[in-house]
């Protein structure tokens, strides 16, 4: 059986960005999923205030731009 893949996208990840429960809930989750055998991704805003010494945290060079149609309108997210 194929390994589950997910894309799991937020506006804050403990240990990253955490301004509310969301940052809880996203960091937790992902956290989860890892353990039982899920290949998931977590994907947040690249805030300037963003701390990333000695954390696992890289920009994804191809993922620079991304147009997504919402609302009527094309929004471009990196």
């Amino acid at each position: 059986m194929e390994k589950l893949q997910v894309c799991f996208v937020a506006s804050e990840i403990v240990p990253f960005a955490k301004t509310g429960g969301l940052a809880d809930v996203s960091g937790a989750l992902g956290k989860y999923l890892q353990r039982h055998g899920v290949d998931v991704r977590l994907f947040m805003p690249y805030y300037d205030t963003l701390d990333t010494a000695n954390q696992q945290f890289h920009v994804v060079d191809f993922l620079q731009n991304v147009p997504v149609e919402f609302g009527g309108f094309t929004l471009y997210f990196t």
